[in-house]
């Protein structure tokens, strides 16, 4: 019989590494991951440590499947149906999430491996486990440090080595450039990056050529980082129906990011947030969080006989009340679009169209700016597919692909198109569909190019190099603020300006280097003294 392990706890706490190394003790295994880019950072790891040969990769983008493939790393929602000694799922805990949640509670509910079994969470999830998987054994994992509340500070006070966090990329831009302006550099961490240039940009980081990190909340997912300090500029995210307060267990979630192994970590918050509810801290800090009461599910069997039989299967209840039915998932609102348009009917003929219109249908929407768009692009699709048995020609990916290759304009330019050419990686993944493999390869190297462009205009765009030195060298903060003489502005031993009348003429060296922020701290801070 199987063992099914349920190991619960905060970040930072080794579950992870336990998971992994336990999977490699199996002849076979796989691992679902909440991102991409986790699936992708652990997948190199394995890499590097055991035969590649022998190690694949399978996310909706990306497929790297050897033949002789015997431990599989993907997002939760790739994860093959094969048969594998070890089964392991990250983060259970999005269970609860309104948009992914019907995913992970599948997964939770069906995944097993034929010896062991793993599942990886927070201990919110302790109440709901007991009671679905009652042969489950439950072991709890304490963080390996101390996590530290430090306040408010304003931003030009956040010291090196700290992560601030944004909800969405305009806030993004917006504190990478204030914090490059008064600080010289910044790396920029969001999920509509690509791996590729999510890595490049933590390198930056890595190797110390900028001091900070800019990061919406996809920081949260086990994302591993050398961070000392975890500010928010927000604490209310967009959740897919609604913008609500940030829970204290997402809160924790993304502040456990700080501090690595031992090493205590320190959160706190900058801008326009202020941490008021001093019990909700605590509870971070103590990691005492509201259990989950109910998750999200879906019937996963679903009936292709007919249009009707496939919509009732969707809309079938759940038996467990702990249960919430998904009504509204991506893919399905995208089925029954398409399945009210009349002029499409006649090509819904057999269980077969129905199976891939619903294939068609599970394509994601990487944009998220345009249902109608999206729709239109599923039902030509869905036609080219019909009119060829079930395979898309050459001719019109070409078409699709070809115009991918724009490498010019905005970062938020360079950024859509690479969210497009997510959708067609997606697309040309699908080997059922695509008689030629070139195609991934085609839109692959499309997705490096764009990578590579996004990288180079980040860096363009919010890192100033000779003026990071200047400005990390100098450390300018109120407390090294000093007049020497009643003349000289000093900053500790350096003298940057000189008083006359009541103007401050900062010196040619640094005129250019401080900009109105600094300026403007310095000037509060002489008319203190």
């Amino acid at each position: 019989m199987s063992q099914i392990e349920i190991i619960l706890g905060p970040t930072n706490t080794g579950k992870t590494f336990y998971a992994f190394e336990e999977m490699f003790s199996y002849q076979s295994g796989v691992f679902g991951f909440p991102l991409r880019l986790l699936a992708r950072e652990n997948y190199d790891k394995a890499c590097n440590l055991y035969p590649i040969n022998q190690i694949a990769l399978i996310t909706g983008e990306e497929k790297i499947i050897p033949k002789d493939a015997k431990y599989f790393f993907c997002t939760v929602e790739s994860m093959p149906e094969d048969f594998f000694e070890f089964v392991c799922v990250d983060e259970i805990q999005l269970a609860a999430d309104y948009e992914r949640g019907h995913i992970f509670t599948q997964r939770i509910l069906f995944s097993r491996g034929e010896q062991k079994t793993i599942f990886l969470g927070s201990t919110t999830m302790e109440e709901i486990i007991r009671e679905l998987i009652p042969d489950a054994e439950i072991k709890f994992k304490n963080r390996f440090s101390e996590l530290n509340f430090i306040g408010y500070k304003k931003i030009q006070n956040i010291k090196p080595r700290s992560a601030i966090i944004a909800f969405n990329l305009i806030g993004l831009y917006e504190i990478a450039e204030q914090i490059r302006s008064l600080k010289g550099g910044v790396a920029l961490v969001a999920g509509a990056l690509s791996p590729k240039t999510r890595n490049s940009q933590v390198k930056l980081y890595e190797d110390g050529e900028v001091d900070y990190i800019v990061a919406t909340d996809a920081i949260g997912m086990g994302l591993n980082l050398n961070i000392n300090q975890v500010y928010f500029s927000g604490l209310e995210k967009f959740d897919g129906k609604y913008t609500r307060p940030l829970s204290d267990m997402e809160v924790a979630q993304i502040a456990g990011r700080a501090g690595r192994y031992t090493k205590s970590g320190y959160f706190g918050s900058t801008l326009g947030a202020k941490f008021i509810n001093m019990e909700s801290v605590e509870n971070v800090q103590a990691h005492r969080f509201e259990s989950v009461k109910k998750i999200f599910w879906r019937n996963h069997l679903l009936s292709f006989k007919s249009t009707y039989e496939l919509t009732q299967s969707l809309k079938q209840q759940p038996t467990n009340q702990r249960l919430i039915l998904k009504k509204d998932a991506e893919d399905q609102k995208f089925l029954f679009s398409i399945l009210n348009n009349k002029k499409l009917s006649s090509l819904l003929n057999s269980p077969e169209s129905l199976q891939q219109l619903w294939n068609v249908c599970r394509i994601p929407d990487y944009q998220s700016i345009s249902e109608e768009k999206h729709i239109s692009l599923l039902i030509e699709i869905f036609t080219e597919l019909k009119n060829h048995n079930w395979s898309l020609t050459d001719l019109f990916l070409k078409k699709n692909i070809e115009r991918l290759k724009d490498y010019s304009g905005s970062i938020d330019d360079l950024i859509y198109t690479l969210n497009e050419t997510r959708i067609w990686l997606y697309i040309t993944n699908q080997k059922q569909w695509i008689p030629n493999n070139s195609w991934i390869e085609q839109v692959k190297s499309i997705e490096d190019k764009l990578s590579e462009e996004i990288h180079q205009s980040l860096m363009q765009k919010f890192v100033d190099k000779n003026k990071s030195e200047v400005v990390q060298s100098l450390n300018i903060s109120e407390k090294n603020i000093s007049v020497s003489n009643n003349t000289y502005v000093m900053i500790k031993d350096e003298k940057i300006g000189v008083i006359t009348g009541f103007k401050i003429f900062f010196d040619e060296k640094f005129n250019d280097i401080l900009n109105n922020n600094y300026k403007k701290i310095i000037q509060e801070q002489i008319s203190k003294i």
